[in-house]
C-alpha cells in the first residue's frame, strides 16, 4: 500500500475504509489514506475478504482457542493481591505464557496458536488473544488492582514527569479522530485514556524513566483494545518485557539492535550500506524510529498489527 499518513487512528469499528468527518478517506482504523493510496486499499480489502472467505471455521477455531485459555488461565490466579504490593511475582505470574503452562494439552494449543497466527488475529479478538498470548492474562488475575492503584499515583507524580507526558499527547497521530485535535473544546476522548495509561506506566516504572516512542505503542494498544486503558496497560508492560531494555533510561537494548541490524544490512544490502557509508550518514538515523515504535508510525496500521501479533 505504500505510506498512509500516520496522522490518526481510530476506534476500531467505526471507520472500515469509509469517510472521515472532514470528506478524507480513512482505513478501517481511522488513520487518512493519501488520494493514490484509496484504491489500493479497497482493493487489498476486497482481496483479504476473499482470503478469508475460504476458511468459514477460523472465527470459531479461535474463539475455541480463547475459551481453552480462558478457562485453564482463570484457575491460575490467586483471589487478588492488592496492586499497590511489590509485584515480585511479576515474572512469575508472567511464565507459561497462558498456553497450557506444561499441561497435556499445552504443545497442541501453541501449534493451534501458530497456525491461526498465519492468517492474522481477528481485529475483534486480538487484545483477548495478546493478553493470553504475552500472558498478560494471569497477571491480570494476581494483580486486579494494580492498574488503579498506579493511576492514582501517576496523577501524583512530580510536575517535571507529568508535563513530559502532557508534551507527547498531542504529538501522538495528531489527525486522528481520537487523539488529535479536532477544534471543540473538549480533549478528544483517546487523549484522556493514553494519558491515564502513560501516567500509570511512568509509575509502575520510575525507575526507567519515560520515553517518547511509549505514546506511540500506548494509543496503538489503545485502538485495539478499544480504548479500554486497564488491558491497554498491560499490554504495554507486556511489549516493554518482551523486548527488553528498549524503554529504559539509556535504551541499551535499541543500541544492541541497531548494532545487528547495521551488520545484517550490510551483509545483505552491501551496496545499500556502501552508499550510507559514502554520504556519511549512520544507518540509525534512518531505522532508530522503526526500533523505538516497532513500526507504529511506518507502517500501515494493517501490517503493524500484523506485525505486533506475531
Amino acid at each position: 500500500l505504500g505510506h498512509v499518513d500516520f496522522g490518526g487512528h481510530a476506534n476500531v469499528g467505526h471507520y472500515a475504509g469509509g469517510e472521515h468527518a472532514k470528506g478524507e478517506v480513512v482505513d478501517k482504523y481511522g488513520f487518512r489514506l493519501a488520494e493514490e493510496h484509496v484504491a489500493p486499499y479497497q482493493a487489498w480489502c476486497q482481496g483479504r475478504s476473499k482470503e478469508l472467505a475460504r476458511d468459514p471455521k477460523r472465527h470459531e477455531r479461535w474463539m475455541r482457542l480463547l475459551h481453552g485459555l480462558e478457562r485453564d488461565g482463570g484457575a491460575v490466579g490467586a483471589a487478588g493481591r492488592s496492586g499497590g504490593e511489590e509485584m515480585n511475582g511479576f515474572a512469575g505470574a508472567r511464565a507459561g505464557l497462558g498456553l497450557g503452562d506444561g499441561a497435556e494439552g499445552g504443545a497442541s494449543e501453541r501449534a493451534e496458536l501458530s497456525r491461526l497466527l498465519h492468517d492474522g488475529v481477528p481485529h475483534a479478538l486480538r487484545a483477548r488473544v495478546w493478553l493470553h498470548a504475552s500472558g498478560m492474562a494471569r497477571v491480570r488475575v494476581r494483580f486486579p488492582h494494580h492498574y488503579a492503584q498506579m493511576l492514582e499515583v501517576g496523577m501524583r507524580l512530580a510536575e517535571e514527569d507529568r508535563s513530559e507526558i502532557e508534551i507527547d499527547l498531542p504529538r501522538t497521530f495528531p489527525n486522528h479522530p481520537l487523539f488529535g485535535d479536532s477544534g471543540s473544546e473538549l480533549a478528544p476522548i483517546g487523549r484522556t485514556a493514553l494519558r491515564n495509561v502513560l501516567l500509570a506506566f511512568s509509575a509502575h516504572n520510575q525507575s526507567g524513566g519515560d520515553c517518547q516512542a511509549l505514546n506511540f505503542l500506548c494509543a496503538m494498544l489503545l485502538l485495539v483494545t478499544d480504548l479500554k486503558e486497564e488491558p491497554a496497560f498491560w499490554l504495554l508492560l507486556a511489549i516493554v518485557d518482551i523486548v527488553p531494555d528498549f524503554y529504559s533510561r539509556y535504551m541499551t537494548g535499541i543500541r544492541i539492535e541497531q548494532n545487528i541490524f547495521a551488520r545484517l544490512t550490510r551483509a545483505a544490502l552491501p551496496r545499500l550500506a556502501a552508499h550510507f557509508d559514502q554520504v556519511c550518514l549512520p544507518l540509525s538515523i534512518v531505522t532508530t524510529n522503526w526500533f523505538m515504535c516497532l513500526f507504529a508510525n511506518t507502517l500501515p496500521a494493517e501490517t503493524v498489527l500484523r506485525v505486533w501479533d506475531v
